[in-house]
């Protein structure tokens, strides 16, 4: 009895505990839903700046949403919001580029955000996008960028919604157009060509109707008709076989009557003639042969003309020495062998059977072409049978529905086919996009396009170019006292810093050594506002050295310090080398900017007199004299004087 009351007490705190709690978890439930709400708000006013184009604001937004689902374990949304940050982050950086850039670099990077735009689905900027590539492509002559845009632009127009037939047609036109700039220019890129065809295929079994093809034919007739009229400085009338007469040797004591000679060389000279025009007409169609087929009444077959006759103009009179070559030496070989008669008759026999061969040729080709025309009308053909027993299977219920069953077979196999099709298509094609954004982050836009486009890149002189360097006061015993990860951290966040500013300011970072950072401004797009540019960069650099180091003196850490020299002049810059490309620039700009930095003070920005030429104007200067430099003797250097606030 006397622990009574404490049981009493016990189980009123259990009760009051038990009425507590349901009250607690209903408020955290509340405030959980609130919160949720609050989430896909965010997350659908960032859908709306992504919508409106506005990326930057699209990237902010869901950014924010990503933390804040995550800590209430929204997967689903953390998951779409960090999709949307990564594609805000891809286009930004590639509108960037874009605008940095230049003529062909230009278009590069645009077919690169048509690419983007296609695989998030938007394919309408996918296809405006591609239009553009083309405008600026075709400006600089670059067939094989003008063909690559056609391709993305066609493949565009086919995956917008409720796409008519006009567009459709359209779509094929351009197929084709790349087609032809593929095969007119000679442009190696069987990946393109492959997928020009295959799109082509789709539209209905064959590249080419029977009608298309009779007029096709028709057009290469004409081709060649033209051809061999432009060719008639080449003619074979001037052309004469060189028959032994009597100068050249006695004649056979026993010569039955002159006429059958007569004759035989006058037929060798008919068949001589013939056989050169067989022969030209042969290399004709072979230099036609790649061209894609022209279309009837059309300008490319004024274009065909042009392209072979020019080519024929090359080629034909070195064909034609072959030729005359070769008959010389049968006659040669034939008159040592046997006497005047038997040698007009071999002569003759040699001639027949030479234009008996390339007749035999000729007929072969007639024949092949006839088959292609025959093997299309008959596949014409065969669809329309197809499509009639299909009819007629259809009118019967219990066909129906055997076909219908099949149909769905068919159709749920094709769809898990497609399907794994499509999964393995987009995993390569975001490896690609991986690729290309590393390649693009380690090189210019302009430079990477040349790389992928030629497997190289030429080096290029730039006149007038202002080269930054910046190197840290008494690395080497602060990184003594540091841990070599702390170390590389603070390393990494410094030049983070200096990335971004060098962005905002339109410069090209060249690489870092160490502690030393070096970036250049006018390149690879020249920029009349470079040096001012730079010098903005570095003075904006030491401001943040300036922050940075408040930061460490009041937590008592060590701190960086540096030195900036800037000079301008001309350098050449590209890549070098098979492996691990680099872009780099050289020349005695990039040693006097080093010069420039040695030189200096840290903490402050040392410029030459090239460069207070350029910005003396923008940014006031303290002239310190003419300053000795390791090699390079007294150089006039002035100290900038303006700090950003």
């Amino acid at each position: 009895m006397k622990n009574f009351p404490i049981f009493i007490f016990i189980l009123l705190q259990f009760g009051s505990i038990a009425q507590y709690q349901p009250t607690e978890q209903l408020q955290s439930i509340a405030q959980t839903s609130q919160s949720a709400g609050q989430v896909e708000k965010s997350l659908q006013l960032a859908r709306s700046f992504y919508e409106k184009e506005a990326y930057q604001e699209a990237a902010e937004t869901a950014s924010k949403v990503i933390g804040d689902a995550a800590a209430l374990g929204l997967e689903r949304q953390a998951k779409e919001a960090q999709q949307l940050v990564v594609k805000c982050e891809q286009i930004i950086a590639l509108q960037n580029s874009r605008a940095n850039n230049e003529g062909i670099g230009s278009a590069a990077v645009a077919i690169q955000l048509s690419e983007l735009f296609f695989k998030n689905g938007e394919y309408e900027k996918a296809a405006e996008l591609a239009a553009e590539a083309y405008d600026e492509a075709e400006e600089y002559d670059n067939k094989a960028f003008m063909a690559t845009a056609l391709n993305k632009e066609a493949k565009a127009i086919l995956k917008t919604e409720d796409v008519s037939k006009e567009e459709k047609a359209e779509a094929r036109k351009k197929f084709r157009r790349s087609l032809k700039l593929l095969a007119e220019n000679k442009v190696i890129d069987p990946i393109l060509k492959k997928e020009n065809l295959d799109q082509l295929e789709e539209f209905g079994g064959n590249v080419v109707s029977s009608i298309e093809f009779v007029e096709a034919k028709e057009a290469v007739k004409m081709a060649m008709d033209s051809i061999n009229s432009n060719l008639g400085k080449w003619s074979i009338k001037d052309i004469d076989i060189k028959l032994p007469g009597k100068n050249e040797r006695e004649a056979p004591a026993t010569v039955i009557s002159s006429e059958p000679v007569a004759l035989r060389m006058e037929q060798q000279r008919e068949l001589y003639h013939k056989i050169i025009k067989l022969n030209r007409d042969r290399m004709t169609k072979e230099l036609m042969e790649p061209l894609p087929p022209p279309s009837a009444g059309g300008d490319e077959v004024g274009r065909i003309v042009a392209h072979v006759t020019d080519e024929m103009k090359d080629l034909w009179p070195a064909q034609l020495e072959v030729i005359k070559s070769d008959f010389s030496n049968n006659e040669k070989r034939i008159e040592k062998m046997a006497p005047e008669e038997a040698r007009q008759a071999l002569l003759l026999a040699t001639y027949k059977s030479n234009y008996d061969s390339l007749m035999h040729l000729h007929v072969l080709d007639s024949i092949n072409l006839e088959k292609q025309e025959l093997a299309i009308r008959q596949h014409e053909a065969e669809m329309k049978q197809q499509k009639t027993r299909r009819s007629l299977m259809m009118t019967g219920s219990g066909g129906s529905l055997l076909l219908t069953i099949f149909l769905f077979f068919g159709f749920a196999r094709q769809k898990k086919n497609n399907q794994l099709l499509s999964q393995k298509n987009e995993e390569i094609q975001h490896e690609q996009e991986r690729s290309e954004a590393l390649l693009l982050n380690i090189l210019p836009a302009q430079v990477a396009g040349e790389l992928k486009q030629y497997g190289e890149s030429k080096a290029r002189r730039y006149d007038n170019v202002t080269v930054l360097f910046c190197d840290f006061k008494d690395f080497t015993k602060i990184a003594e006292n540091m841990a070599p990860e702390k170390l590389v951290n603070e390393l990494d966040y410094c030049f983070k810093a200096f990335d971004r500013i060098i962005s905002e300011n339109a410069l090209e970072k060249i690489k870092t050594i160490g502690d030393a950072y070096m970036c250049a401004g006018g390149l690879p797009a020249a920029d009349g506002n470079h040096a001012a540019q730079t010098v903005k960069a570095a003075i904006e650099m030491q401001a943040f050295l300036n922050n940075w180091k408040a930061e460490k003196k009041q937590k008592g850490e060590p701190f960086f310090e540096a030195r900036i020299g800037i000079h301008t002049g001309p350098v050449v810059a590209g890549v070098v080398g098979m492996k691990k490309f680099a872009y780099d620039i050289w020349g005695d700009t990039v040693n006097i900017a080093s010069r420039m930095e040695s030189s200096g003070q840290p903490g402050r920005i040392n410029i030459s007199g090239n460069t207070y030429q350029l910005v003396s104007d923008r940014f006031p200067c303290t002239f310190r004299g003419k300053v000795k430099a390791k090699n390079k003797g007294e150089i006039e250097m002035y100290f900038v004087e303006e700090t950003l606030a």
